[in-house]
């Protein structure tokens, strides 16, 4: 048996040159892993710490803007101690400068609420007939005063007629029935046929947002309206004459006209009244207003006051890079104070 002799093909010889070069790409590879690694872990570390920081300054601001509510809490209390009547010369009504604190500020401002005209007075069927044949008699002392307002924005020209469509408008929105007011109502089937279909609250106004959604109600009017209007948690509530702005009290005419005051009139009436306001509506009425008001004028003093039980704080903090902002409904009653409504953002 012849034997068979065994051969292995030998392996093809690799330069010594070749094995560093391959070492060497294996060496970068693993440092340029790395290298991605330390960033993306470095990345997610520095997010994680900024988003650790944003939620630590936004605390900080909110507790300041809270801070804020409870200064304005006691100085409406101790306003209460002292006298019973509220006007703009008070301490509550000052407006401060921001207050430094480390790594930025804070403020806030108190206005009186009832300063403002309270959308939710509206509510209420106009007179179908009137034995004065006033046109101004058919809708009561609020609604009047509103359709007033609604004519005294120069940047937005609102026609009596106009205005009087918008306070129908306006009744349908709060009445609860289905039956459009005068000419210019509107109830569900009005709203549901808009591009984008939508049901009328057939309530109180819950926010003055809301009113941007009435017929007639253009997005500039509203814009020019927002200064000077509110929803309150109930209807009722008096508008203050010492705290009124000259916009508001051009709304306070002859209960048988729906014009306004003259912007004049209007000034001279805020002028008269001052900082310190009337202790009694009936002097503000004989000092400020009758003044300006044509001989013979007939005039209500219903819905009117001289004390406030709703206030509104508008608070900012600014810290570091977070901004903070609070609106905050205080509610005086019986000497106490408690927020009834906030937003924070």
């Amino acid at each position: 048996m012849t034997a068979r002799r065994l051969y292995r093909t030998p392996l093809p010889s690799v330069p010594p040159g070749s094995q560093k070069g391959a070492v060497l790409v294996m060496a970068l590879l693993i440092v340029a892993l790395v290298a991605s690694l330390a960033v993306s872990f470095s990345s997610a570390f520095q997010l994680s710490l900024a988003r650790g920081e944003n939620r630590w300054h936004g605390a900080q601001a909110t507790a300041y803007l809270l801070g804020s509510e409870s200064l304005a809490v006691k100085a409406l209390r101790l306003d209460a101690e002292d006298n019973k009547f509220d006007h703009l010369g008070e301490g509550w009504a000052e407006e401060y400068p921001p207050f430094p604190v480390d790594g930025g500020w804070f403020k806030g401002r108190v206005e009186d609420a009832q300063g403002r005209f309270n959308l939710n007075n509206l509510a209420g069927a106009p007179q179908q007939n009137t034995d004065s044949g006033s046109r101004a008699q058919a809708f009561g002392y609020d609604q009047r005063r509103f359709i007033r307002l609604l004519q005294t924005f120069e940047q937005v020209p609102v026609e009596q007629s106009e205005a009087i469509a918008i306070m129908e408008a306006v009744i349908d929105w709060l009445d609860t029935d289905d039956q459009p007011t005068g000419f210019g109502g509107a109830e569900a089937q009005y709203y549901e046929q808009q591009e984008t279909p939508y049901h009328p609250a057939n309530g109180w106004f819950s926010s003055v947002s809301e009113l941007r959604l009435v017929r007639h109600v253009t997005p500039e009017l509203y814009m020019a309206l927002l200064p000077y209007v509110v929803v309150l948690p109930k209807d009722g509530t008096n508008l203050n004459v010492n705290t009124a702005a000259v916009q508001i009290l051009r709304c306070l005419n002859d209960n048988n006209s729906l014009a306004p005051l003259s912007s004049q009139d209007a000034e001279r009436v805020a002028q008269a009244r001052g900082e310190g306001g009337y202790e009694e509506v009936a002097d503000f009425y004989n000092s400020a207003l009758a003044p300006v008001l044509p001989q013979g004028a007939s005039f209500v003093n219903d819905g009117l006051s001289i004390a406030s039980d709703y206030f509104l704080l508008t608070a900012e903090a600014q810290l570091v890079r977070q901004r903070r902002r609070l609106t905050s409904l205080l509610w005086r009653n019986n000497g106490e104070v408690k927020p009834v409504r906030r937003r924070d953002y």
